[in-house]
């Protein structure tokens, strides 16, 4: 199965199960897309306008004038993840085996742990595997103000605690 329709089926799996709370928190979290964004432009004019011209929705946050921005967000939150994760999550939906073909998006390692988790360096992305929060310091010493640690105390719980579990 390709990338774009394993993530399409994940996606809607999610989509069903978003609560109304959940949605208003990813409608408003949604205020501040612009023409930069990759999805801005996947969207109806009008839903356009209002990102770019209000503060705020403008209509109730249950309106169907959401569920498209709401699918494509949910879409987009998997477009960094591994065929292999991508695998594993449809697999489990579908209740059959399912591999996943096709580009993945580059991974950056983790200065903590060491391993490839990362889809950029240096933007407070978080590590799956140890919970890192990459805020771009690479000295040892340096304290990382979002980790409350340095990165040399965050290694050595890394090396004592082991996986970071959510």
């Amino acid at each position: 199965m390709d990338r774009k329709q394993a993530i399409e089926i994940i996606a809607t799996n999610e989509y069903k199960k978003v609560s109304p709370e959940d949605r208003e928190a990813i409608i408003v979290n949604a205020w501040g897309l612009d023409d930069a964004d990759e999805i801005f432009h996947l969207l109806s004019l009008s839903l356009r306008q209002e990102l770019l011209n209000f503060e705020e929705p403008q209509a109730d946050t249950m309106s169907p004038r959401y569920d498209t921005l709401v699918k494509l967000l949910c879409e987009y939150s998997y477009s960094g993840y591994s065929n292999e994760n991508l695998g594993n999550m449809v697999s489990n939906i579908l209740k059959k085996t399912v591999i996943v073909y096709g580009e993945q998006p580059e991974e950056y390692i983790c200065l903590c742990c060491g391993e490839k988790t990362l889809s950029t360096r240096g933007e407070y992305d978080i590590c799956s595997n140890c919970g890192w929060e990459d805020d771009g310091i690479v000295e040892e010493e340096k304290y990382s103000n979002p980790n409350h640690m340095t990165l040399k105390q965050g290694r050595k719980n890394y090396l004592l605690h082991g996986k970071w579990e959510i």
